[in-house]
């Protein structure tokens, strides 16, 4: 009787052993499978499959790991591995492979009875004897874990029953690998879309631009031939009568003189107050002559710069072109519109290649503009309008500065952009047009033309190549 209460004790002390056992074995799998759900949650999203191989290696104490994904057509690409080398290993949906994705671990004691692992032995990076296979299957998504080691018979059932509790963490682990490349793919696809429509942008900001800027040069080639015609016409118009009264301003000046002597003859004769209205009446005539003289003279000086701004054409050719002659031109035509405004002109005796014609109607842009600013800001009698020309190293600069008050910049930003419109103002009231026509013509001469701020007004500033480019004689 004692004997058969002490086996008894016995046995329930080993079944007590074995139940603690098994407990410390499942509380082991419970604490890694946690750690691994853990390890996978913090892990980067690139190293989500190599913290997974980590875990899963304390658990089954593999050598290497590799995932592998199969199409519809049954082929099977590597794309998460222990060793790189496992990633160029294509791999056929056959029996282990098939049977694994049941969701029944397979466990292969040796790999070389198959004919797939023995054709792909060379290309292992790792001596395979033995494998454990656990599939993974979500919605569109086939794949198979592959645990390997270098020992023939390996992985036990424990092994399998291990990996088979470990999949819900690799399927997780998968499936955060999959919404990282979705996400990665649909990143790169807006980057991509993002890039076609910035250049789609740029091209359509370019291509309107150079209409801008063609509808401009063809205002500007059209303003040249008016101009070009109308003075051709002005000055045929003008220069006969011109002509007539200068060449009839001497005879009436010999025959005033003729009949002053006459009338001094006889002036004896007449009484003292009849003799005072005639000196009165003569100084008048001399007088009125002088005036006479003097509108002749300017008109004549005026119909001459008409004349030599006509005769400069507009061919296109460049010539060698004094500057002083230019500026004293414009000047002529524009200054008649403000006959209290005060215009300066330092000569500088300075020449230049350039396109006469254009330069003149740039210059006389500014000049307007300049004038229209300062008469709006000062009146015509305060106003000033200086203009100037310097060299600076192989360029020649031209300025024409009014006083018509300090304009901030940002209201001069962008102004000469060709996307805003023509009919768009400039601060000083005038149209960006004329304004846009100068710079096109700075810049067909390889110039340029910039604004600022200037003492107690504005400043432009023509900047032109004092010798043009062979190229561009051509």
């Amino acid at each position: 009787m004692p004997t058969t209460s002490e086996e008894l004790l016995r046995e329930s002390l080993l079944d007590l052993d074995r139940a603690r056992a098994v407990e410390r074995a499942r509380r082991r799998e419970t604490e890694q499978l946690l750690h691994g759900l853990k390890a996978i949650t913090d892990a980067e999203p690139g190293a989500v499959f190599d913290s997974l191989i980590d875990v899963l290696g304390e658990l089954v104490d593999l050598e290497g790991a590799f995932l592998v994904v199969f199409d519809r057509e049954g082929l099977g690409s590597v794309p998460s591995a222990s060793h790189r080398g496992f990633r160029g290993v294509r791999w056929e949906l056959e029996g282990p492979f098939r049977r694994a994705l049941e969701r029944r671990p397979v466990t292969l004691f040796d790999v070389d009875e198959l004919p797939a692992w023995r054709n792909n032995r060379g290309c292992l990076p790792l001596p395979v004897k033995s494998a454990l296979l656990g599939g993974i299957t979500t919605p569109g998504l086939r794949a198979v874990l592959v645990c390997t080691h270098s020992r023939r018979a390996f992985f036990t059932r424990a092994h399998a029953r291990m990996l088979r509790a470990f999949s819900p963490i690799v399927t997780q682990a998968l499936l955060r690998i999959k919404a990282r490349e979705r996400e990665h793919a649909l990143l790169e696809q807006a980057r991509w879309t993002n890039l076609r429509l910035r250049r789609e942008i740029g091209e359509r900001i370019s291509a309107e631009r150079q209409l801008r800027q063609t509808q401009i040069s063809l205002i500007q080639s059209e303003e040249l031939s008016t101009l070009s015609r109308l003075l051709v016409g002005i000055t045929h118009e003008l220069e006969s009568p011109i002509n007539f009264i200068a060449d009839t301003q001497e005879t009436i000046q010999a025959r005033i003189s003729t009949l002053q002597g006459v009338l001094r003859e006889h002036l004896p004769t007449l009484d003292p107050a009849t003799r005072e209205h005639v000196d009165a009446l003569f100084e008048d005539i001399q007088d009125l002559a002088v005036r006479h003289q003097r509108g002749t003279t300017r008109v004549s000086s005026f119909l001459r710069a008409l004349v030599d701004v006509a005769r400069m054409g507009d061919d296109g050719a460049y010539r060698r072109t004094s500057v002083d002659d230019v500026i004293r031109e414009s000047l002529t035509i524009t200054r008649p519109r403000w006959r209290r405004l005060t215009f300066t002109h330092r000569r500088s005796n300075l020449e230049l290649e350039c396109r006469p014609l254009e330069l003149t109607q740039a210059l006389m842009n500014l000049i307007d503009h300049a004038a229209d600013a300062a008469c709006s800001a000062r009146g015509e009698r305060g106003a000033r309008v200086a203009i100037e020309a310097a060299l600076d190293d192989d360029d020649l600069l031209i300025h024409v500065s009014d006083n018509s008050g300090r304009f901030a910049e940002e209201a001069w930003a962008g102004f000469f952009d060709p996307l805003l419109p023509p009919s768009s103002t400039a601060p000083g009231g005038s149209s960006r047009l004329p304004l846009a026509i100068s710079r096109n013509i700075a810049r067909e001469h390889h110039g340029a033309l910039d604004c600022e701020a200037f003492g107690d007004g504005t400043r432009f500033t023509l900047r032109l190549p004092r010798e043009q480019r062979a190229e561009a004689r051509a």
